[in-house]
């Protein structure tokens, strides 16, 4: 998911929050449910059976057409102010401040739909002013950082994390979800490199542990039926879902921390994850399109074109972070059943026939 408009008026410095280390009030602060700055869909997790017209017109033109209009890979021409140290995010965010992706925002310029929204928001405020020096990019992003500081909220399974405020599939809502905490690590990180501000890192640290702990433990992490293997749950539900995309952010958000810390377990967890995803990643394969899941239970969810084609370009940025040359090689076979429009046509005639058949 991606940002907003540039034209849309939002504030020009940051908005509320500790500049502080990691706040303590954060830590025993009560469950919250966030509702009233968030809507029941998810620009990543929209219910199930849930129809919404403005959203499914484009993704059906982008099957056809194989166009991808909110977000691009990484190219030479993506240019981050921390770039020394993180390199480049996975993805390029910036076309979303064209399609006005992440609206509505809030009176403090605060994406209201979701988590990944303001995460992803600040990756798109964040590559704009690696682009331009300009404050107000600088100002817009750190709002969103210290937003996500601010309204972090204790796990059970260890940690703190960014509850989602509607309930999916069999999940009430304040849910926890891989993807937020992956997307929130590489915002509060690139964040600290700016700034120099602890808070964020201490905030970051705070992410991680809740991946490596089961769901039924009131983690993030599910264990593949074929292998020990863990899976980082964007969506954690019972039966294991098993989201690719998410799981890929939510790796991404570890690497970022892995190059900032000096810690060895987050260095040896981020293997692990890697080598997991890399064993895994043929589960995802139909042999001419990639899936957007791997559930247990159920078929797969075929990728739409927006997802197929984030899953090449996050590999793709994957294999040049790693040197995993699977990831390349995945990546490239991926990106020639894109090229092919009978390929796509039939994505588009599955997932038709997936939503009539299973409501999804």
């Amino acid at each position: 998911c991606t940002g907003p408009s540039s034209g849309v008026a939002t504030p020009d410095g940051p908005a509320g929050g500790s500049t502080g280390r990691w706040p303590a009030a954060n830590r025993a602060r009560s469950r919250s449910t966030h509702v009233a700055r968030a809507r029941v869909s998810s620009c990543r997790t929209q219910p199930q059976g849930e129809a919404d017209l403005t959203r499914t017109i484009p993704k059906v033109w982008a099957l056809v057409t194989g166009n991808v209009p909110d977000i691009g890979p990484q190219t030479d021409g993506l240019v981050e102010p921390t770039q020394g140290m993180l390199g480049r995010y996975s993805l390029d965010f910036r076309p979303a401040l064209r399609t006005r992706h992440y609206e509505p925002f809030d009176e403090a310029g605060i994406p209201v739909r979701s988590w990944s929204a303001v995460a992803g928001y600040a990756i798109a405020c964040f590559q704009r002013l690696g682009d331009t020096g300009d404050p107000l990019w600088e100002g817009r992003f750190l709002a969103q950082a210290r937003y996500l500081v601010s309204k972090a909220e204790p796990s059970p399974a260890g940690g703190m994390g960014w509850r989602a405020a509607f309930e999916e599939s069999s999940l009430k809502a304040g849910w926890m979800s891989a993807l937020y905490q992956g997307q929130a690590m590489s915002v509060l990180l690139r964040a600290h490199l700016l700034t120099k501000e602890p808070a964020f890192l201490d905030a970051a640290n705070e992410a991680w542990p809740m991946l490596v702990v089961p769901v039924a433990r009131g983690g993030l992490a599910a264990t593949f039926a074929s292998t020990t293997d863990d899976c980082w749950e964007e969506v954690p539900t019972t039966p294991p879902s098993r989201i690719l995309n998410g799981w890929i952010l939510a790796i991404w958000g570890l690497l970022d921390l892995a190059a900032v810390t000096p810690s060895s377990r987050v260095q040896d967890v981020s293997t692990s994850a890697l080598e997991s995803l890399r064993r895994h990643l043929p589960e995802y394969d139909t042999g001419w399109w990639s899936t957007y899941d791997h559930p247990d239970g159920k078929p797969p969810r075929l990728a739409s074109v927006t997802y197929h084609y984030e899953h090449i370009w996050m590999l793709r940025a994957l294999a040049a972070r790693t040197g995993v040359d699977d990831f390349a090689d995945w990546a490239t076979r991926w990106d020639r059943d894109a090229d092919m429009v009978t390929h796509r046509l039939r994505a588009l005639v599955g997932k038709v026939g997936q939503r009539l058949a299973h409501g999804y």
